[in-house]
């Protein structure tokens, strides 16, 4: 059994926020106060590329990582261990608090 097995859902929301406002950050964009809920299997409206994606950078999310799309350049990078193990439980349906209502 992976260790990251055993995390609960909360603890891997808490680290893929903490890791998306870390990305945040690194282009000046301010700290989210919570996830945004997406949806199940699709790679431009999933939590993760929600909370990436703003006026100015299109995002597409896959299991391993994320791919920003910004004005002047393109950018990839891969998600550490406890976000890897966020999208494979949310595109299970695993994580339903964060799936968006009606989807």
């Amino acid at each position: 059994m992976n260790v990251l097995d055993a995390i609960t859902n909360d603890q891997l929301i808490a680290e893929t926020l903490a890791w998306v406002n870390e990305e945040r950050q690194r282009y000046g964009r301010p700290a989210l106060d919570e996830m945004p809920k997406g949806l199940v299997d699709h790679s431009r409206e999933c939590p993760v590329a929600r909370a990436l994606e703003d006026e100015g950078n299109s995002v597409i999310s896959d299991p391993l990582g994320v791919a920003y799309y910004l004005k002047d350049r393109f950018v990839r990078v891969d998600y550490p261990d406890a976000v890897v193990f966020f999208v494979r439980r949310f595109d299970r349906g695993e994580i339903p608090e964060m799936i968006l209502a009606g989807t």
